[in-house]
């Protein structure tokens, strides 16, 4: 009530008073709700934090939290435009103090979930908490600036990003090399799903008509019970198991420093955090990190929903497979459109990032283009020529990353593989109908005939060991991809956007001695252990999928991720049979020669700008 209640009055001296007022009135209520939640403390002074222990509800501790921040932040707002930049700190530091816990508390939250959709809806319910958390710590750098707040704020910014993807790559590890005996897994997973069930009745029974008071406190002291027994376990985790206690439960995520000391000279990271404008009258913001080895910034950009309409109309112009019908206005409109994204999202550190190799880390809806694809100066619209515009892939090597820290603190494999490339290529006949176990409709896959010169022409430039046609089997690839450091796959793909875990790569059809489909499932990626340092999944839309906040596009490449591959090559759209038969030709040939794998694909793709004509470029 306090929070949301407006001043009345006419001068804005009066006006503020009465609004640091109301928030004040808000901030003590806010500590109020902090002190009901958390057992054995009682400290009313909104300063005071909480130990994060012992706390009733999580989950509404994390709201109250967020609340408290909010109403702080105002606060300290209305202290600035006042120039009491003293108070002004205080309240930002206590806001981003608050913000920082009701993080932590996701955190525990989020690896305590033992289902897979709890996680999701976690993360994309808690987004406007990084959001915030990263907006207060920007604020702190441009009134301090001071280096911490920029540090804070990348922080912050990687910890709202594919945090369920890396809580279960470390949760495979924390099992794999922590040495814990299974009897104690098996406790954690119990008390773990105690806690969850006794949670759900008391919410239920909390919001019923007329709650059991005695059922209430019933459920209110499992709960307690159950905790205090699982911290004592998580506690004793840390002394006896320490390598299974900072696999699993530490939240570190890489820092600037540590980034900087693994950069080369002429290597640039590039980190989005987006808040999305929702409506024409609400505006949007984006945040830009930009790390290179001797430095790091942080900018901020407003956005309007044009940014949203750009994204939309580059998207909608390249997945569009009737390339030989582009008219002159779909070139026009384009080309304003991915010079107005390179506007929005480059330009600005266009000469910070001069002759670097860039590692792009999107963000919401910035997942669904190639930055490739961007255009870094307005062409001459009078005519149609895809061939001479300024495409960035002109001016950078560029990768792409669902966080910094999964780049390089748990994406970096050496090669324990005994064998070095596998390609797939399987047979398709064209009226030859297959079903899937999700659908009763069957699915039709036309032969590609430049699949089969894409192997042939990889194993002239690498030794390889081709399973085509009918020989390019599910099982098979189940059986021999572990033994390997690259995986090929040229094939096809059923994209569901509805379930990800049910996106597939279509493998030959089966023969009667296996129980296979002839479907590999991304949940069946999922399941397996590979240890090849790159998969290029030369296959339509691979990198597409629906795309979930907090985590990003949930495609096969996220699968091949968790599956142990750390660099994966992939296709937003549906590609042309012979012109990505020509490019992964190139790529392989360059790769060869010694060029790194992103410089590869660039020569590759630049290779083949060069020897198209004026349409054929698009």
């Amino acid at each position: 009530y306090y929070y949301l209640k407006n001043s009345e009055a006419g001068q804005i001296e009066e006006f503020r008073k009465q609004r640091k007022q109301n928030l004040n009135e808000a901030i003590q209520y806010y500590q109020n709700a902090i002190v009901a939640l958390v057992d054995s403390f009682h400290t009313n002074d909104p300063f005071v934090e909480p130990p994060m222990r012992n706390i009733i509800s999580e989950i509404q501790m994390v709201d109250v939290l967020k609340k408290k921040s909010l109403a702080m932040e105002k606060l300290a707002d209305i202290y600035l435009s006042e120039f009491d930049n003293k108070n002004s700190l205080k309240y930002f530091q206590a806001s981003l103090k608050s913000l920082s816990n009701a993080i932590t508390l996701i955190h525990k939250l989020q690896i305590g979930f033992e289902n897979e959709d709890s996680k999701l809806f976690l993360s994309q319910n808690q987004e406007s908490t990084f959001y915030e958390a990263v907006n207060i710590a920007f604020k702190l750098y441009k009134l301090t600036q001071k280096n911490e707040y920029l540090a804070q704020a990348f922080e912050l910014s990687e910890r709202g990003k594919a945090s369920n993807l890396l809580a279960s790559i470390k949760d495979m590890k924390a099992k794999e090399f922590g040495g814990i005996p299974d009897s104690l897994l098996e406790k954690e997973k119990d008390l773990k799903n105690y806690i969850a069930n006794y949670t759900s009745k008391l919410f239920e029974e909390s919001h019923s008509l007329k709650p059991d008071s005695q059922k209430v406190n019933l459920y209110s002291s499992k709960i307690f019970k159950y905790n205090e027994e699982y911290n004592k376990l998580v506690d004793s985790f840390e002394k006896s198991y320490p390598q299974y206690y900072t696999l699993k439960y530490e939240s570190k995520v890489v820092t600037i420093n540590e980034i900087q000391s693994k950069l080369g000279t002429r290597q640039a990271l590039v980190e989005f955090f987006v808040k999305e404008p929702d409506s024409d009258t609400a505006n949007g913001e984006l945040f830009r990190f930009i790390i290179t080895k001797d430095s790091a910034s942080i900018s901020k950009e407003t956005l309007n929903t044009e940014y949203l309409k750009d994204i939309q109309t580059v998207h909608d112009f390249l997945i569009n497979p009737n390339y030989m019908d582009t008219r002159k206005q779909d070139f026009v409109k384009y080309s304003l459109a991915a010079h107005n994204l390179y506007k929005t999202l480059i330009e600005h550190d266009s000469r910070k990032l001069k002759d670097k190799a860039l590692t792009i880390v999107p963000h919401n809806k910035l997942s669904y283009i190639p930055f490739d694809a961007l255009i870094s100066q307005m062409p001459d619209t009078s005519a149609m020529n895809f061939k001479n515009l300024k495409y960035l892939i002109k001016e950078y090597p560029i990768n792409y990353s669902y966080s910094a820290t999964l780049l390089f603190d748990y994406a970096k494999n050496k090669k324990t593989s005994k064998q070095n490339l596998i390609i797939f290529s399987p047979k398709y006949i064209a009226d030859e109908p297959r079903l899937t176990a999700e659908s009763s409709v069957p699915f039709f896959f036309n032969p590609l005939p430049g699949a089969e010169d894409e192997v042939k022409s990889i194993s002239k430039h690498m030794h390889a060991n081709s399973f085509v046609n009918l020989f390019a089997q599910e099982n098979t690839f189940k059986d021999k991809a572990p033994e390997y450091d690259i995986l090929h796959l040229a094939m096809h793909t059923v994209i569901n956007d509805t379930l990800p875990m049910f996106s597939k790569l279509v493998f030959s059809r089966p023969n009667q001695t296996t129980n296979d489909d002839g479907y590999l499932n991304t949940y069946e990626i999922y399941n397996m252990k590979l240890h090849a340092r790159l998969a290029v999944l030369s296959a339509c839309e691979t990198g597409t999928g629906k795309l979930q906040k907090g985590e990003g596009v949930m495609s096969m490449a996220r699968a091949f991720i968790y599956a142990g591959c750390p660099s994966i090559v992939m296709t937003l759209w549906q590609v042309e049979d012979k012109s990505g038969a020509k490019i992964m030709n190139d790529f392989y040939y360059y790769m060869s020669k010694g060029k790194r794998k992103d410089v590869a694909l660039r020569m590759a793709k630049l290779k083949h700008l060069e020897n198209s004509d004026p349409l054929t470029a698009h």
